[in-house]
């Protein structure tokens, strides 16, 4: 029988876009897209999983040992449904009054992760996403 932490890396590996909710040293959770080794310079250490936080274009890479790490979970793990329904909501709402508007940061992640999820899922089994 399968704990919580093989499914939850299940949930995880499996990933659409390799998106993730960490848990940062600030303590807030946040969205991540797990960069591939061969996306990165030679000179990049090898030893955990490259990360990337949505959205903070100041943050450089930064590295985890997600096996070992518990304040990791997938992207769609349920949990976050709300802040996600939230940023769709915001970015439709900005979008239909047809002005620029600020988004908050934590929007503008979501809605990087969404449009990295929408380009690796087939438009016919997710129409939400379109």
């Amino acid at each position: 029988m399968e704990g919580n932490d093989d499914l939850n890396l299940k949930a995880i590996n499996a990933s659409v876009g390799r998106l993730v909710w960490v848990r940062l040293r600030n303590a807030s959770w946040w969205h991540v897209q797990i960069l591939l080794h061969h996306h990165l310079p030679d000179n990049s250490p090898k030893l955990g999983t490259p990360i990337k936080l949505l959205g903070r274009d100041d943050v450089n890479v930064e590295w985890y040992i997600l096996e070992k790490f518990k304040s990791v979970k997938a992207f769609r793990c349920g949990e976050y449904d709300s802040h996600i329904d939230k940023s769709k909501t915001a970015v439709a709402s900005k979008a239909s009054k047809k002005k620029i508007a600020k988004l908050t940061r934590r929007e503008i992640a979501i809605n990087i992760a969404l449009e990295i999820e929408n380009a690796h899922l087939p438009k016919q089994d997710h129409p939400e996403l379109i």
